[in-house]
């Protein structure tokens, strides 16, 4: 954005989420909604089930298992968030969605550049540091407790807490890094792996009860232990 629209303009505001409290609610709903139930279920894996996070077979076994069903988790969260009603000042109630049609009836359908980049001009004006400091914080939503607690959680490393009038480009930048898992089997062992791992009930592989995706964790573990022995 600053390389397209210059710099100190607003196009891009390093820092806290505060100043963009919609995002902030996005993090807090969808930890509320999904997030939160998966960490859960991974750390009883660990306590109780014997998953070991640094064994590379064991998240290789984890993706195989249970990849597809967090991303269909992620994606019913999606489809539903995206049709939720939010206050909207001026406009009413409106769907993300809503606002994502209705935007491009009124204003053309848009994307991360120009559609002729040679013909875009960057305005002259420049935002001075102060107008930067509170630009885009929702005081009201700001007040949140809800709100407030997940920013801290989420953001521990955070050298400013507790001021929402401090802009600044982040020394690190969040990111989890997830090497590629290899499958530890060879293809025999694999495809006898597959066979018995199909033996279980169609409704218990497909059920969305987390403690039946235990139970399964379990089976599947064992049945690749048996296989390596």
């Amino acid at each position: 954005m600053e390389e397209a629209r210059g710099k100190d303009r607003g196009s891009y505001i390093w820092g806290r989420s505060v100043h963009n409290i919609r995002i902030e609610r996005l993090w807090f709903d969808f930890t509320s909604g999904v997030g939160a139930k998966w960490k859960l279920f991974f750390q009883e894996l660990e306590c109780q089930a014997c998953l070991d996070p640094e064994l590379p077979s064991h998240i290789w076994l984890i993706h195989y298992l249970f990849l597809n069903a967090l991303n269909q988790d992620i994606m019913d969260w999606a489809n539903s968030w995206n049709n939720h009603k939010m206050t909207i000042p001026g406009k009413g109630t409106r769907s993300p969605a809503d606002l994502r049609w209705f935007s491009m009836l009124e204003d053309g359908a848009q994307g991360f550049s120009p559609l002729n980049a040679t013909a875009f001009e960057p305005m002259e004006d420049v935002l001075e540091e102060h107008d930067i400091d509170e630009y885009g914080v929702d005081w009201e939503a700001y007040q949140d407790a809800h709100i407030q607690q997940h920013h801290a959680t989420a953001n521990p490393t955070d050298p400013f807490p507790q001021n929402p009038f401090v802009v600044h480009r982040p020394d690190t930048f969040s990111m989890v890094h997830v090497d590629e898992s290899r499958c530890p089997f060879s293809d025999e062992e694999l495809a006898l792996f597959q066979h018995n791992l199909s033996l279980v009930s169609a409704d218990i592989l497909s059920s969305r009860e987390m403690e039946h995706r235990k139970q399964i964790w379990i089976y599947a573990l064992n049945l690749c232990r048996q296989i390596k022995e």
